[in-house]
């Protein structure tokens, strides 16, 4: 808790200061002499070295620049006269309105080229895949969708909307994978914060890492991270969505934000509701009552609705001489979903399980860019998080999959086993400091400070009561604390051609539990266990710029580490009992990769490769016994593998893509180790079974322009998700006819949308996995068929 209180008081300190020093912003709104919006005109302060492209909207905005008493401003756009300008700015801020002109004639093309935000991502010395999800925005997809697309990534769903999910990343899978909004972890913030409920209208762009975590990030990720950057737009707008699709499926966003007319404070709103009663139809077993076998029969999902929402309010204050920005936010979230069957079968329904969920989230947000003769840049973040989640598990009924109760266990029995109304109430209290020191023009240092500490306690009286003699186990206060420091070195040469970045991570966690042996053992008034763990980390990653930048080669290099998070220390007091000797997972990962894009005649052309080398040691499993389940170090796995996408647009309105991965994951365990997980030495070297390992995506698009009216668009749309079939046993193991496996796979699904300029309006209608497949991602745990979607989004905006 010091070091929480120290990082607490840091952050004050610096919000109080930093009033000293200054820094100068300019933003601009450019518009045809028709007065619309110009995207991609081309901003240029040639003095200061500084660029930026217009958006969508045509707004931009170049900030963080030297105090001077003016600045020459250059406007260039393919198709308009270029537009110069000498801007004097007062105070620390200048906002310009401007007009281009269209050239009446054009004797030859002038090939202008800017880079994207996503673009400049994609290229760092990181492996890394960043997605633009603006262009989306208008269609019926969620966010994993748009994961599961990405070359490299593949996410696993045990069911419909809101079903659990496993993302993997070049054969690094579950909790070895990380996730963030704007930097900050989620780790430990509830079902209801994760990203398979942000609907995509809340997002800007979507940051895939593979290999190597960057630094700013602060996190100890095994071999991969999510980043979602939400939207930043400094206008006054309101973005309204809503999608209704099949199984009484409705997913809505509502993102506001209101400006001053300084454009220097704002208040914003912004919330999501989903819902699915998921009842789609699946192969359900039931007993005949004449011959006692077991039949397959086609039933529907009967207990399997989902609920999820959240509502958040900020206000801040923007580009002032003591912040860059100042941000505070309350969220509400919430969510409830029953339980349909075990997580890892579905051979055995369950008609009235559930699990809710209530949290409340605050945050401060606090950046200035200019300290220390404007060298110096600092981001700071406190955010506490409360959640209540309930388990509840009183019914002994025995259901089959046509929804009837059969029979009744004994009384003290619920559907999972003992009964439960299990209370967990946790508290979650995060601070973060990044900041980033510029040497000279090619050098920088980064450093991150990063300390979450979790509390968790709970209430079970009905348990007690039935099972444990009246005491109640779950009313010891247990908590988790991790520490994550991560210092990088950023060297660019030769005119930016060549980055090289090392960094070296630090690695913490703390953990105060209540011993006991098992479950039903594990008593209040055990006494506490105090473990601490470290590590330590480093990476190394190079890229060089080839031919004028249509040519990168990258390679990097991590010794990472992932440290337990609480849930494997601590158990979940129902089925899985504590371990608190657990030692962090450690991975080395190894990536080689190039990226090359070309432009003419033929049309817009880029490709990507990327070759991985992955060897985790220490690796957590849950191991399963007849009298409990504990999260134990059991394994060392090697990932060798390929990912790669090619993307082509013959024309300005054609676009196709098309992508794989193969990724080889093998066992190379210590069989004198694992004996006691069912692993014997038959099986070093041998693929591991339950995981897919060669799967890809095509997709075609066309966007037709000027429909009915002037600069709308109509958008068609095609794409196709390939699964070769893979074994739920190592391969090694059986006969070939007769081997339990998930089949080979391929949904397709198809799609139209319509906006108005400046997609101030518009409508979509999808057919998803059009022709009915079945689908699954785990064995014979079904996903939905065929669905259909109707999207309608509303955007409004003031600038």
């Amino acid at each position: 808790m010091k070091l929480l209180l120290h990082v607490f008081i840091y952050c004050l300190f610096l919000l109080f200061s930093g009033g000293l020093f200054a820094q100068v912003a300019i933003n601009g709104v450019v518009k045809s002499n028709l007065g619309e919006a110009l995207p991609g005109a081309i901003v240029v302060l040639k003095k200061e070295n500084r660029t930026a492209a217009t958006d969508e909207n045509g707004q931009f905005s170049i900030a963080n620049l030297p105090v001077a008493n003016s600045y020459g401003v250059a406007i260039t756009l393919l198709g308009y006269e270029s537009y110069t300008q000498k801007v004097v700015v007062v105070g620390n801020e200048a906002q310009l309105n401007i007009t281009l002109k269209e050239k009446r004639t054009e004797k030859r093309a002038v090939e202008i080229t800017a880079k994207t935000e996503e673009q400049r991502i994609s290229q760092g010395a990181e492996t890394v895949t960043a997605i633009d999800v603006r262009e989306v925005q208008n269609r019926s997809i969620t966010t994993q969708e748009l994961l599961t697309r990405s070359s490299g990534v593949r996410v696993r769903e045990t069911g419909g909307l809101g079903s659990f999910t496993n993302i993997s990343i070049n054969g690094i899978s579950g909790k070895q994978i990380k996730f963030f909004i704007d930097g900050i972890p989620l780790e430990n913030t509830g079902y209801g914060t994760g990203i398979i409920n942000l609907p995509v209208n809340l997002i800007d762009r979507i940051e895939v890492y593979k290999g190597i975590t960057p630094v700013y990030l602060g996190a100890d990720a095994l071999g991969g991270a999510i980043n979602i950057v939400s939207n930043k737009d400094v206008f006054s707008y309101a973005d309204f969505s809503y999608e209704r699709s099949t199984y009484n499926t409705s997913r809505l966003s509502v993102n506001t934000r209101a400006l001053t007319k300084s454009k220097k404070a704002f208040v914003g709103l912004n919330g999501y509701y989903n819902h699915s009663d998921n009842d789609y139809k699946i192969d359900g077993e039931i007993q005949n009552t004449t011959t006692f076998e077991t039949d397959t029969i086609r039933a529907r999902r009967f207990h399997d609705q989902f609920t999820s929402y959240s509502v958040q309010a900020e206000a801040g204050v923007l580009q002032q001489k003591w912040a860059n920005q100042l941000v505070v936010s309350a969220n509400a979230i919430g969510y409830e979903k029953d339980l349909q069957h075990p997580f890892s079968t579905s051979r055995i329904p369950y008609g009235m399980a559930r699990i809710y969920e209530q949290g409340m989230r605050y945050e401060l947000k606090y950046r200035i860019d200019s300290l220390l003769q404007k060298k110096l840049s600092l981001s700071t973040y406190v955010g506490f998080y409360t959640v209540t989640s309930r388990f509840l598990d009183t019914s002994s009924n025995v259901y089959n999959w046509l929804g009837e109760v059969e029979r009744r266990k004994n009384f003290k029995l619920g559907e999972f086993g003992p009964k439960h109304d299990l209370f967990s109430f946790t508290n979650n209290l995060s601070a973060r400091v990044n900041a980033t020191y510029r040497i000279t023009k090619n050098n920088s240092l980064n450093l991150n400070l990063i300390s979450n500490s979790i509390l968790q306690r709970g209430r079970d009286t009905l348990y007690a009561r039935l099972v444990n003699k009246g005491k109640d186990i779950y009313v010891t206060p247990q908590y988790v604390r991790k520490n994550v420091a991560g210092l990088a070195y950023q060297l660019n040469l030769a005119k930016d051609k060549l980055i090289n970045i090392v960094a070296l991570k630090y690695y913490r966690i703390d953990t105060r539990i209540s011993e006991g042996g098992g479950v039903i053992s594990l008593t209040a008034d055990t006494l506490p266990v105090n473990v601490s763990k470290q590590n330590y980390g480093f990476s190394e990653a190079i890229r060089y710029a080839f031919f004028k930048e249509h040519l990168f080669v990258k390679a990097n290099y991590e010794y990472a580490t992932r440290l337990p998070d609480q849930f494997e220390v601590l158990g979940d007091r129902v089925f899985i009992i504590p371990n608190t000797n657990l030692n962090p997972e450690t991975s080395n990962n190894y990536n080689f990769g190039f990226q090359a894009n070309a432009k003419g005649r033929l049309g817009k052309l880029n490709v990507e490769a990327n070759r991985f080398y992955r060897d985790t040691r220490n690796n957590i499993f849950l191991v399963i016994s007849q009298a409990f389940a504990q999260y134990q170090n059991i394994a060392r796995v090697t990932v060798k593998g390929y990912d790669g996408e090619i993307s082509y647009a013959p024309l300005p309105f054609i676009q196709l893509k098309v992508n794989a991965t193969f990724q080889d994951i093998r066992n190379r365990s210590d069989t004198t180790v694992v004996q006691t997980a069912g692993i014997d030495k038959r099986y070093f070297n041998a693929r591991l079974p339950t995981i897919p390992y060669y799967f890809g995506n095509a997709e075609i698009g066309f966007a037709i322009p000027n429909i009915a009216i002037a600069k709308d668009v109509l958008q068609v749309y095609y794409t196709l998700n390939y699964i070769q079939q893979f074994y739920i046993a190592f391969d090694i193991d059986g006969i070939e006819a007769t081997k339990a496996r998930v089949p080979e796979q391929y949904l397709q699904h198809a799609g139209i949308a319509y906006s108005l300029p400046r997609n101030r309006a518009g409508v979509s209608f999808e057919v998803h996995n059009f022709m009915d497949k079945r689908a699954f991602d785990n064995y014979k745990i079904e996903k939905p068929g065929r669905t259909f979607h109707v999207k309608l989004r509303y955007f409004l905006s003031k600038y």
